[in-house]
């Protein structure tokens, strides 16, 4: 637009962005912070020397010594390098970075342009913000390189780039960062499947249907191995295939299915009709089989009513199958569409910042807002165990166990965040042991526990209140966020 001169069209490419960018700044609460910074200091400043990943169980008093493969190992060394340098702060603005990466990715995969991405954009802040709030985690990487791989695979599909041999190398760093890496490898291997289906119906010449065939499938193989590129060789496969129907998994909210009917449901049917009609109107404008490799988000899409774990990948696959319907609603005029994309930038702009108001948020955190406005965890009841060494078995909340790892070594938690499918030789699982405790489907006074750290929302601190009125325990310390059990 000639009004505003050169700095328009910049204007345009950045704001999006930096609209994104604003919108994700969050205060991290990652309940698993504090283990992922204490595996990366330990990595820094381990009693034998730097350099070593922490393979056996330390932080904990269940399952001591259990060897783990922990797919995170150098998710753990960014968090714990940037808290150490920047704290909260710096760990806000690295996930809040990251998702903007994600963003860009999704954005050119998908080719949208401006009035498409003022849509799009808002659309999936507002389904990713259970995920994107927690601020940086190893989840958001796994995501960020997902957009990575669909930018890849369009940019073959499109111009047959070599760009398309960086999948490798990807898959090399991913297996290391998160566990997500295997999801990853199935949306390369049904995104080759759906372009090979695409080049077949499309009536290709059939030499350049083979060519393409063996190149991909070559790809994929080594994409594939270049997974077991990491300290834990084959057993990355082993560890991540654990997590595909294990029956511990129905202890774990994002492990188990949408509940019907609630706003999450309804959400991810809205999303749902929005891809139905985006289809309707491909089909009609007649680019379904150009359109054909955006199919990649139906098995996601439907497998999230079953694992809401999904979703967030579903959303971001969902992305060129989305832009479409778009088209429904955007002005003839690219002057207008500019226009009135920047007006809705503007709108959702401010509104995060109204409603989130990072600038306030941030500027003073710290492991006591954390607890405060997140995990309603208690230095003050943590304090209390350090000054009383009580003897015998301690039972401590599963939310808490990262927050004591890292701020209270002292006490050590009887569980973590990272414990959840563990199971050793013999078929123990100290997630199986606790579960029903904390749930009061198993009695606490029948179990191993003589003292019993937890907030007073679980189950279980509303029948330790009646065993210490009837004199078994004792309520040795309570505050507003948790309780100390003792047992008489």
């Amino acid at each position: 637009m000639k009004f505003f001169g050169p700095l328009w069209q910049p204007f345009l490419k950045l704001f999006p962005f930096f609209v994104v960018f604003m919108a994700s700044l969050f205060h991290p609460y990652d309940p698993d912070l504090g283990w992922h910074l204490k595996y990366g200091e330990y990595f820094f400043h381990p009693p034998a020397g730097a350099g070593r990943i922490l393979r056996e169980n330390i932080f904990s008093t269940e399952m001591p010594n259990y060897h783990w493969v922990n797919s995170s190992w150098m998710t753990d060394l960014i968090s714990y390098m940037t808290f150490s340098n920047f704290g909260f702060l710096g760990l806000s603005i690295l996930g809040a970075a990251i998702i903007t990466l994600t963003f860009y990715f999704f954005s050119r995969a998908a080719r949208l342009d401006f009035f498409e991405k003022a849509l799009t954009f808002p659309l999936l802040l507002y389904l990713l913000a259970p995920s994107n709030s927690v601020s940086f985690k190893g989840q958001l990487l796994s995501l960020l390189f997902t957009g990575m791989l669909i930018f890849f695979l369009r940019e073959y599909e499109e111009r047959k780039s070599k760009i398309i041999f960086l999948t490798i190398p990807l898959f090399a760093l991913w297996s290391n960062i998160h566990g997500q890496f295997i999801l990853g490898l199935a949306i390369l291997g049904i995104s080759i499947a759906l372009y090979i289906a695409k080049l077949v119906t499309t009536k290709v010449d059939m030499g350049e249907i083979f060519a393409s065939s063996r190149l991909l499938a070559a790809v994929f193989l080594a994409s594939v191995v270049a997974a077991c590129l990491n300290p834990f060789g084959l057993n990355i496969y082993y560890e991540a295939l654990r997590h595909f129907g294990n029956p511990l998994q129905k202890y774990v909210a994002e492990w188990i299915a949408q509940e019907e009917l609630s706003i999450s449901w309804w959400k991810h049917t809205g999303v749902g009709v929005i891809l139905f009609v985006s289809s309707i109107f491909v089909i009609f404008s007649g680019e379904f089989f150009s359109k054909l490799t955006s199919l990649v988000v139906l098995p996601f899409y439907a497998l999230s009513f079953f694992v809401r774990r999904y979703m967030w990948t579903s959303y971001w696959l969902a992305t060129p199958l989305i832009s479409p319907a778009i088209t429904l609603v955007k002005p003839e005029s690219r002057k207008w569409a500019e226009i009135s994309g920047s007006l809705i930038l503007l709108i959702v702009l401010a509104s995060s910042l109204y409603l989130n108001n990072p600038f306030k948020n941030l500027s003073n955190m710290s492991w006591e807002s954390y607890c405060v406005k997140f995990q309603n965890c208690s230095g003050g009841a943590a304090q209390f165990l350090v000054e009383n060494k009580f003897r015998g078995e301690i039972m401590t909340f599963y939310n808490w166990g990262g927050f004591l790892i890292w701020n209270y070594p002292e006490v050590k938690p009887n569980i973590d965040g990272r414990m959840h499918l563990w199971e050793d030789e013999g078929g123990y699982s100290a997630f199986a042991y606790y579960y029903p405790i904390e749930q009061n489907i198993e009695d606490v006074d029948s179990s191993k526990y003589s003292v019993v750290l937890m907030a007073p929302y679980k189950p279980v601190y509303k029948r330790l209140r009646v065993l210490a009125a009837q004199g078994k325990w004792r309520l040795a310390y309570e505050d507003k966020y948790a309780g100390v059990f003792v047992r008489n």
